[in-house]
Protein backbone atom coordinates (compact mmCIF):
# COMPACT_ATOMS: atom_id res chain seq x y z
CA UNK A 1 0.00 0.00 0.00
CA UNK A 2 1.21 3.79 -0.65
CA UNK A 3 0.00 6.52 0.80
CA UNK A 4 0.40 10.22 0.11
CA UNK A 5 -0.22 11.95 -2.73
CA UNK A 6 3.75 12.80 -3.67
CA UNK A 7 4.66 9.04 -2.84
CA UNK A 8 1.81 7.78 -4.93
CA UNK A 9 2.69 9.91 -7.65
CA UNK A 10 6.15 8.98 -7.96
CA UNK A 11 5.25 5.45 -7.99
CA UNK A 12 2.77 6.14 -10.93
CA UNK A 13 5.49 7.99 -13.11
CA UNK A 14 8.44 5.63 -12.24
CA UNK A 15 5.77 2.78 -12.83
CA UNK A 16 3.88 3.92 -15.92
CA UNK A 17 5.35 6.86 -17.89
CA UNK A 18 7.67 4.92 -19.47
CA UNK A 19 8.30 7.70 -21.85
CA UNK A 20 9.33 9.68 -18.96
CA UNK A 21 6.85 12.76 -20.28
CA UNK A 22 6.44 13.92 -16.56
CA UNK A 23 10.08 13.28 -15.03
CA UNK A 24 12.21 16.01 -14.81
CA UNK A 25 13.94 17.28 -17.99
CA UNK A 26 17.46 18.05 -17.36
CA UNK A 27 20.84 17.80 -18.75
CA UNK A 28 22.74 14.67 -16.07
CA UNK A 29 25.05 17.28 -14.13
CA UNK A 30 21.78 19.44 -13.22
CA UNK A 31 19.86 16.69 -12.49
CA UNK A 32 20.76 16.25 -8.24
CA UNK A 33 19.37 20.25 -8.25
CA UNK A 34 16.53 19.79 -9.92
CA UNK A 35 15.22 16.59 -8.32
CA UNK A 36 15.78 18.57 -4.72
CA UNK A 37 14.27 21.87 -6.13
CA UNK A 38 11.18 19.41 -7.14
CA UNK A 39 11.34 17.70 -4.03
CA UNK A 40 10.90 21.41 -1.97
CA UNK A 41 8.38 22.68 -4.00
CA UNK A 42 6.36 19.48 -3.44
CA UNK A 43 7.10 20.06 0.60
CA UNK A 44 6.21 23.77 0.26
CA UNK A 45 2.79 22.83 -1.17
CA UNK A 46 2.24 19.90 1.28
CA UNK A 47 3.12 21.45 4.39
CA UNK A 48 3.28 25.24 4.13
CA UNK A 49 0.48 26.01 1.77
CA UNK A 50 -1.70 23.14 3.04
CA UNK A 51 -0.87 24.06 6.49
CA UNK A 52 -2.23 27.45 6.15
CA UNK A 53 -5.43 26.26 4.01
CA UNK A 54 -6.61 23.92 7.08
CA UNK A 55 -6.30 26.71 9.46
CA UNK A 56 -8.40 29.26 7.20
CA UNK A 57 -10.60 25.99 6.63
CA UNK A 58 -10.84 25.10 10.40
CA UNK A 59 -11.78 29.08 10.88
CA UNK A 60 -14.07 29.40 8.79
CA UNK A 61 -16.31 26.23 9.87
CA UNK A 62 -15.76 27.15 13.76
CA UNK A 63 -17.59 30.96 12.54
CA UNK A 64 -20.12 28.78 10.84
CA UNK A 65 -20.98 26.17 13.55
CA UNK A 66 -20.93 28.65 16.70
CA UNK A 67 -24.32 29.29 17.86
CA UNK A 68 -25.66 32.28 16.60
CA UNK A 69 -25.63 34.56 19.51
CA UNK A 70 -21.99 33.88 20.10
CA UNK A 71 -20.68 33.29 16.11
CA UNK A 72 -19.90 36.92 16.28
CA UNK A 73 -17.57 36.65 18.83
CA UNK A 74 -15.72 33.92 16.88
CA UNK A 75 -16.51 36.04 13.94
CA UNK A 76 -14.17 38.63 15.28
CA UNK A 77 -11.27 36.23 16.04
CA UNK A 78 -11.63 34.13 12.17
CA UNK A 79 -10.91 38.15 11.18
CA UNK A 80 -8.84 39.21 13.85
CA UNK A 81 -6.49 35.52 13.22
CA UNK A 82 -6.54 36.59 9.90
CA UNK A 83 -5.33 40.14 9.54
CA UNK A 84 -2.69 39.55 12.42
CA UNK A 85 -1.32 36.40 10.99
CA UNK A 86 -3.10 34.21 8.46
CA UNK A 87 -3.90 36.54 5.44
CA UNK A 88 -0.57 37.78 4.97
CA UNK A 89 1.17 34.07 5.77
CA UNK A 90 -1.39 32.77 2.94
CA UNK A 91 -0.54 36.05 0.45
CA UNK A 92 3.10 35.84 1.29
CA UNK A 93 3.48 31.90 -0.04
CA UNK A 94 0.83 31.93 -3.00
CA UNK A 95 3.05 34.89 -3.94
CA UNK A 96 6.10 32.33 -3.61
CA UNK A 97 4.18 29.63 -5.93
CA UNK A 98 3.46 32.84 -8.52
CA UNK A 99 7.16 34.17 -8.71
CA UNK A 100 8.25 29.71 -9.37
CA UNK A 101 5.44 30.07 -12.33
CA UNK A 102 6.72 33.34 -13.69
CA UNK A 103 7.33 32.73 -17.23
CA UNK A 104 6.53 28.95 -16.84
CA UNK A 105 3.82 26.45 -17.67
CA UNK A 106 4.84 24.46 -14.98
CA UNK A 107 6.61 24.41 -11.93
CA UNK A 108 10.12 22.29 -13.43
CA UNK A 109 9.60 24.68 -16.17
CA UNK A 110 9.24 22.00 -18.85
CA UNK A 111 6.43 21.89 -21.55
CA UNK A 112 4.53 19.13 -19.54
CA UNK A 113 3.85 18.92 -15.61
CA UNK A 114 5.96 16.79 -13.56
CA UNK A 115 5.46 15.67 -9.53
CA UNK A 116 5.59 19.29 -8.21
CA UNK A 117 2.45 19.78 -10.09
CA UNK A 118 0.50 17.02 -9.42
CA UNK A 119 0.67 17.26 -6.09
CA UNK A 120 0.82 20.80 -5.66
CA UNK A 121 -2.63 20.96 -7.71
CA UNK A 122 -4.90 19.34 -5.04
CA UNK A 123 -3.84 22.25 -2.34
CA UNK A 124 -4.10 25.01 -4.66
CA UNK A 125 -7.96 23.57 -6.74
CA UNK A 126 -8.60 22.92 -2.91
CA UNK A 127 -8.06 26.28 -1.99
CA UNK A 128 -9.79 27.71 -5.13
CA UNK A 129 -13.02 25.85 -4.59
CA UNK A 130 -13.39 26.43 -0.72
CA UNK A 131 -12.72 30.53 -1.59
CA UNK A 132 -9.65 30.59 0.81
CA UNK A 133 -7.65 32.61 -1.15
CA UNK A 134 -8.15 35.68 -3.88
CA UNK A 135 -7.47 33.54 -7.11
CA UNK A 136 -6.93 37.58 -9.27
CA UNK A 137 -3.79 38.25 -6.96
CA UNK A 138 -2.01 35.48 -8.44
CA UNK A 139 -2.15 35.61 -11.93
CA UNK A 140 0.53 33.03 -12.47
CA UNK A 141 -0.97 30.36 -10.33
CA UNK A 142 -4.08 30.68 -11.73
CA UNK A 143 -3.52 30.07 -15.00
CA UNK A 144 -1.12 27.21 -13.97
CA UNK A 145 -4.15 25.81 -12.51
CA UNK A 146 -5.99 26.49 -15.23
CA UNK A 147 -4.01 25.04 -17.47
CA UNK A 148 -4.00 21.87 -15.67
CA UNK A 149 -7.33 21.16 -15.04
CA UNK A 150 -7.83 21.75 -18.87
CA UNK A 151 -5.60 18.91 -19.77
CA UNK A 152 -7.73 16.23 -21.36
CA UNK A 153 -6.22 13.65 -18.83
CA UNK A 154 -7.14 15.56 -15.97
CA UNK A 155 -10.30 15.82 -17.40
CA UNK A 156 -10.80 11.57 -18.00
CA UNK A 157 -9.17 11.14 -14.53
CA UNK A 158 -12.52 12.96 -13.26
CA UNK A 159 -14.80 11.36 -15.53
CA UNK A 160 -13.69 7.62 -14.70
CA UNK A 161 -12.88 8.64 -10.98
CA UNK A 162 -16.41 10.52 -10.59
CA UNK A 163 -14.33 13.89 -10.11
CA UNK A 164 -14.76 15.75 -6.81
CA UNK A 165 -15.78 18.60 -5.19
CA UNK A 166 -13.23 20.23 -2.65
CA UNK A 167 -16.09 22.84 -1.51
CA UNK A 168 -17.29 22.52 2.28
CA UNK A 169 -20.57 23.71 3.22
Amino acid sequence: MITERSAIALYLIETHDKAGKFKIATPPHELEYDVVKEDSIISFGSSTINSLFMLRFIFMQLVKSTPFLIRPIFSGLNALLGKAFLDAEIDLNLNHLDSLLEGRAYFMGGNEPTRADFVNLWYIDWGFQAGLYDTQRYKNVDAWRSRCIERPAWKSALEKGNGYDLRFS
